[in-house]
């Protein structure tokens, strides 16, 4: 557009603005500008040209410039809405969020029937957290507008932050009853069905999304992770490779498919799609932790550390990678720093019942932490669990002494783990015309040891992703006698639900040998060596003992026998220990730094997972006390019948403490192989001495420190004592009551029914 010379100077300030806001229109802004300042010097009070110039210097990111403009306006023409509305826009720009919103309110003051206006702010509101303001400023623009369907999922997010979901349902509702079609309040409602644990729900509203927008990337990812938390690992990862089939740059897409494939143990696939989801958003927190988290899990801690702490500096608050830098520390047998790690975690999120799960087995794991430590740790764990569950369903039974009793067993390690082979000798041995037992699953892997053990439950549940009230409820309608919790504070435990008492006797047993700090568990199993009477006030659940061991198990299916003690053709003694790491601390280095020391020419045998980060760090570690590398043979994780030849290749195993193996001790000990262990100072740090005195080696009892050293120096300076004591130790420990099924079952059912009869006879 062009004109005539001079023609500027002869129109009159009307013809000059018409000019100027066609010029705007035809995106001429600078033109436009021109003639609005003409304008000014002719007439300084003109509103209409402060307003487009304002806009104009808005548009072009002269934000001050624009607030200097717009507030004449506002000056000469205090009805204006827009100005006013601008205004606040340009302030919101500069960063005045007091004069913004002081402008939005004169907009609305002018123009109080003005709905957009009201949603608008609320929308501002939100973004300063101030989300009980923004609910009322919602409230005005439906009051003036029922039907506006915007406004109507606004709110709902504004109550679903402020944590009303009963209000956002009845708004995203609402919006869906205007247009059935509306993927933004479908999507938000499965989101408030997700956050409140009905996940059926939650499935519910994404489908229906995906139905109206198949491409959806927020629909999408939901109903994957809202189908994986249900443990429907199958159908979750169809849902995501068919979001990345359409949108193969998703990085929210990606972040999700590796959280599928970390729930199915597909490691190394995981750690791609992660870094996927990085490379599509290097700043990508979530994914920065997610990440660290498989690396950890697929034995690489070294390498995970670094990506947890870039996620920390990305956002210094973020629980979960406060969380998951715990775990690794807590792998890498520093519990001290995992302490610290999952304490930043709490602090972070107060609410993250799964750091403070691990907060309890890290304090179990550190020689400075005293048996307080951690039953003050677990009390705290089980006051969050009271705030968090909703109501209380108190589990009745008829109290009949005599009659078959129902027991449940809540675990979500109900497949190849440790927790079924010490819990298969019961449900094999036990008498079911006296007790039927009923599972509660809390995993999503089914595998060959768990259609084995489903034969001996009379009903199965899987309760993965269901919540708390619902799995108590159904657990009350199937006259659970007794509740048994094989977790405790380890993973995948579902302790809450033992907080709303569904069963009249409830019972924690296995998982983890500590308190759990729920007061609705009444009964901890142990023995008389595990816990001794003298620390009865270290547990919030009273000692219920069994006569014997607290736990049996039985010999692995696998033919192969003992050895005698390689250093009789080696020429020298070989330590081992195939224990977690996670138990082996630097009091534990120095111990056995000592042993090495005291013993000419002997090595260690230890299971280190591949990682060179990891080798390293331990390989140094003994170093700073004095052991060379040659000492040491670095072992990585192996099939079981290579796991158990490694026992063929150690003279003495050596325990770990204060958190002594149990598991591996018995597979020591059925190889053939002595395991020298240490009295324990605290609660829940005797496993060891239970072992000891179970299989018939109480003289195997270290009393210290130094003790412990003393014994170790003996023990391996009497080949001739060490060869007789394992070429029956074998025979001895089957016959043991460690490895003796039905003698355990037969003690295990008697203290099931002796809880029975006690709950009869209040």
């Amino acid at each position: 557009m062009t004109s005539r010379p001079g023609q500027e100077d002869t129109d009159s300030v009307p013809e000059m603005i018409n000019r100027a806001i066609k010029y705007y229109s035809a995106g001429e802004l600078a033109q436009a500008e021109g003639l609005l300042l003409q304008v000014k010097q002719v007439d300084p009070t003109h509103a209409v040209a402060s307003h487009l110039a304002g806009i104009i210097a808005y548009q072009t990111d002269r934000y001050a410039l624009a607030v200097d403009l717009i507030s004449e306006a506002v000056k000469y023409s205090p009805d204006n809405f827009e100005a006013h509305e601008n205004l606040g826009n340009a302030h919101r720009k500069m960063g005045n969020n007091a004069a913004a919103l002081a402008s939005y309110d004169n907009a609305l003051e002018v123009k109080p029937g003005n709905a957009e206006g009201y949603n608008k702010l609320g929308n501002f509101l939100c973004s300063l957290g101030k989300k009980e303001e923004a609910v009322t400023r919602f409230q005005q623009a439906l009051a003036l507008k029922p039907d506006y369907l915007e406004v109507c999922n606004n709110l709902g997010n504004a109550l679903q932050d402020l944590g009303d979901h009963d209000r956002a349902v009845d708004c995203y509702q609402r919006a869906l009853k205007v247009n059935p079609n509306f993927v933004g309040a479908q999507v938000n409602l499965g989101n408030v069905m997700y956050q409140t644990g009905n996940l059926e729900e939650a499935i519910s509203c994404y489908l229906r999304a995906q139905v109206t927008s198949p491409d959806n990337v927020e629909a999408s990812c939901n109903l994957c992770i809202s189908l994986r938390d249900l443990g429907r690992l199958t159908e979750a990862l169809a849902v995501i490779e068919k979001l990345l089939s359409i949108s193969p740059d998703s990085v929210y897409g990606h972040n999700n498919h590796g959280l599928v494939l970390l729930s199915l143990e597909r490691f190394d696939e995981a750690i791609t799609a992660f870094r996927k989801a990085l490379d599509g958003k290097h700043d990508f927190v979530e994914a920065c932790s997610n990440l660290g988290n498989a690396l950890l899990q697929s034995g690489r801690p070294g390498e995970s550390i670094g990506w947890l702490r870039k996620a920390l500096v990305i956002k210094p608050g973020y629980a979960s990678a406060h969380n998951n830098l715990g775990r690794v520390f807590q792998a890498l047998g520093k519990p001290d720093l995992a302490v610290a790690s999952f304490r930043a975690a709490i602090a972070a999120k107060p609410d993250l019942l799964e750091a403070h799960n691990n907060l309890v087995y890290a304090l179990k794991l550190s020689p400075d932490a005293s048996a307080l430590d951690i039953k003050s740790e677990a009390i705290a764990f089980g006051s969050v669990v009271r705030t968090s569950i909703n109501k209380r369903e108190i589990g009745t039974s008829t109290r009949d002494p005599d009659r078959q009793l129902r027991v449940g067993i809540v675990s979500g390690d109900l497949r190849s783990h440790v927790i079924a082979r010490l819990f298969e000798p019961v449900l094999s041995n036990i008498d079911r015309s006296r007790i039927l037992f009923v599972a509660y699953s809390n995993s999503s892997i089914d595998d060959d040891t768990t259609t084995r053990l489903r034969f001996w439950f009379s009903d199965w549940r899987n309760i993965v992703g269901i919540k708390d009230e619902q799995v108590a409820k159904t657990i009350s309608d199937d006259n659970i006698d007794i509740l048994i919790d094989l977790s405790n504070h380890t993973s995948q435990n579902r302790l809450p639900v033992f907080a709303l008492r569904p069963a009249p006797v409830q019972v924690t047993w296995l998982g983890l040998f500590s308190t759990s700090g729920v007061p609705e568990i009444d009964y901890i199993i142990s023995d008389p060596w595990i816990a001794p009477l003298a620390e009865t006030a270290d547990f919030t659940e009273q000692n219920w003992r069994l006569p014997e061991s607290w736990f049996c198990t039985v010999p692995p299916p696998l033919a192969i026998g003992p050895a005698a003690p390689p250093a009789i053709e080696n020429g020298f003694i070989t330590f081992g220990c195939l224990n977690n790491l996670a138990k082996i601390n630097d009091r534990v280095v120095g111990v056995w730094a000592n042993v090495l020391n005291s013993v000419p020419r002997s090595q260690l045998i230890l299971k280190v997972p591949g990682d060179e980060s990891v080798q390293k760090m331990y390989l140094d570690r003994f170093a700073d006390e004095g052991v060379s590398g040659d000492q040491l043979q670095l072992v990585g994780s192996s099939p079981a019948a290579d796991y158990f030849a490694t026992y063929n290749k150690i003279d003495i195993t050596l325990d770990p403490f204060p958190y002594s193996g149990g598991m591996t001790s018995l597979d020591s000990l059925w190889m053939a192989v002595p395991v020298l262990t240490r009295r324990g100072d605290r609660a829940g740090a005797h496993t060891g001495e239970s072992i000891a005195h179970n299989a018939g080696l109480p003289d195997w009892i270290a009393r210290d420190d130094d003790d412990y050293v003393n014994l170790a120096v003996a023990f391996s300076s009497d080949l001739q004592a060490l060869a007789l004591l394992r070429s029956r130790l074998r025979q001895q420990v089957l016959a043991s009551p460690l490895f003796d099924s039905r003698r355990f079952a037969h003690n295990f059912e008697q203290a099931l029914s002796g809880m029975w009869k006690k709950y009869c006879n209040l």
